[in-house]
């Protein structure tokens, strides 16, 4: 096996559960044998692209209003068309 074909397979392997099955990051750590707790998984792959975060934030605040109006933010906090909206 080449260097390159094992970091690609590193890269693979700590990204995709990560960031597209969302799992946690103790648990990739873990089945790539780091005993950190998942500190260098989060750095070097935990970085989903925006698209993926704010669908992600989106789904969230339309489960909690479909659920009811107890322990939802306030309206003006949910995202609209999968943006947050901007605070200064």
């Amino acid at each position: 096996m080449r260097g390159g074909d094992l970091s690609m397979r590193l890269v693979f392997c700590g990204s995709y559960p990560i960031n597209d099955l969302e799992l946690p990051a103790e648990a990739v750590a873990q089945q790539l044998g780091q005993t950190d707790g998942g500190a260098l998984v989060r750095k070097l792959y935990g970085h989903p692209d925006q698209a993926l975060q704010r669908n992600r934030v989106a789904a969230a605040f339309a489960q909690c209003q479909s659920a009811g109006p107890k322990g939802c933010p306030p309206r003006h906090l949910a995202p609209r068309g999968g943006r947050m909206p901007l605070t200064r």
